[in-house]
């Protein structure tokens, strides 16, 4: 990563069913800390023990006339399927949620995948 991102918030999410998922992304963390300095790791979870999809609506606090603009988001998704290529127990509201037709398609303008 590049020092400019250093500032952006990361996000990292996982989805499993057997652990596999979830001890990638622990490594992951691990990782950005102790290689890379990175300590701005915001999220740690599993996808539905938050709002999935608020992280496209984040917003930073409003500048002297402008509008405001959304914060730039670096998320970092590990998800292991079920052997069935089934989707985890663990993503299955933050699926059902994405799969809406009513979803603008700028949601996640600002979030880097």
């Amino acid at each position: 990563m590049s020092s400019s991102s250093n500032n952006t918030p990361i996000t990292i999410l996982w989805a499993t069913e057997t652990g596999r998922a979830k001890a990638c992304a622990r490594r992951s963390i691990r990782l950005l800390q102790s290689s890379h300095g990175i300590t701005n790791i915001q999220g740690r979870c599993a996808f539905d023990d938050i709002d999935f999809l608020s992280l496209g609506q984040q917003q930073l606090p409003q500048q002297v006339q402008l509008p405001p603009q959304p914060q730039p988001q670096f998320l970092i998704l590990f998800v292991s399927t079920t052997g069935d290529a089934e989707q985890p127990s663990s993503i299955e509201n933050t699926w059902n949620k994405l799969l809406s037709k009513s979803l603008p398609k700028t949601l996640f303008a600002n979030v880097t995948f």
